[in-house]
């Protein structure tokens, strides 16, 4: 049976969240944590609904070095300890680029809470990230839920959680499930040989998300404009510059990762 819902959001953490809900065309738009690193499911719930009061003041950031930035600079804010790693442009003064990234951080979390405020059932999701050492504990799920519940008593919310639990399988996965909160630990990480920390394994996350179907909030335009950045970056992921060898890439890499696991 599929779980419908009226809106699907990430909470947390960093990238990896919102872009397996983008995979899973569970998310159709940028809100204001899908790229921000670090801050626990406590912090991340307050920012949320108190409506990210005070959260993005200038004289928080902190330039921060990180090779993981990819093109950007880094920025930590140095009151809640959240890392910023795409939002600055690189080598510009944070006095020039924060006036644009103020503006765009304030359209997110205004498109954030007007979703809150229109949608009647809500899937709240939370995906650990694989650095993370804090294991998510139930009290901080059931704390989650409740607080969302007071603050929008005309919506229903449920909560999906998937954390890393080094050393346990998806065969041996932790499981917990009841009518608001279903959660599933066990270890994604990807350890391959060059893999970078953060790096994990996506087909082992995909399968959590495939029962599940959020209604299209987008505009006509909006949708456009989103079938264009999915093409524009597919075809940069694939090195291809028209849809023909588009198609052609990715069936290389289908056949290519299918004989990879028969060896």
């Amino acid at each position: 049976m599929k779980r419908k819902y009226d809106f699907v959001f990430s909470l947390g953490a960093a990238c990896l969240c919102s872009q397996t809900l983008r995979n899973a065309r569970l998310q159709y738009a940028s809100f204001p944590l899908d790229w921000v690193y670090g801050g626990g499911m406590a912090l991340r719930t307050d920012l949320v609904l108190n409506g990210f009061s005070g959260w993005f003041e200038q004289g928080d950031f902190a330039l921060q070095e990180n090779p993981d930035a990819f093109g950007h600079d880094p920025y930590v804010n140095v009151r809640t300890g959240m890392l910023f790693p795409h939002e600055f442009d690189k080598g510009v003064p944070i006095a020039e680029s924060y006036p644009a990234v103020r503006a765009r951080m304030d359209r997110r979390a205004a498109r954030l809470r007007e979703r809150l405020l229109k949608s009647r059932r809500v899937l709240i999701v939370w995906i650990g990230d694989p650095r993370d050492t804090h294991r998510l504990t139930m009290e901080e799920m059931e704390d989650c839920i409740r607080r969302f519940e007071s603050s929008f008593s005309q919506t229903a919310f449920e909560l999906l959680a998937i954390d890393r639990v080094p050393g346990v399988s998806g065969e041996g996965m932790r499981r917990y499930e009841r009518e608001k909160i279903r959660f599933y630990g066990f270890d994604y990480k990807d350890y391959g040989v060059g893999a970078a920390d953060w790096h994990y394994h996506q087909e082992m996350l995909a399968p959590f998300f495939t029962d599940i179907r959020v209604a299209d909030y987008r505009t006509r335009e909006e949708k456009v404009r989103f079938v264009a950045r999915q093409f524009e970056n597919e075809c940069a992921r694939f090195g291809a510059s028209s849809r023909l060898t588009l198609r052609w890439k990715k069936l290389k890499y289908k056949i290519g990762k299918h004989f990879a696991k028969r060896s």
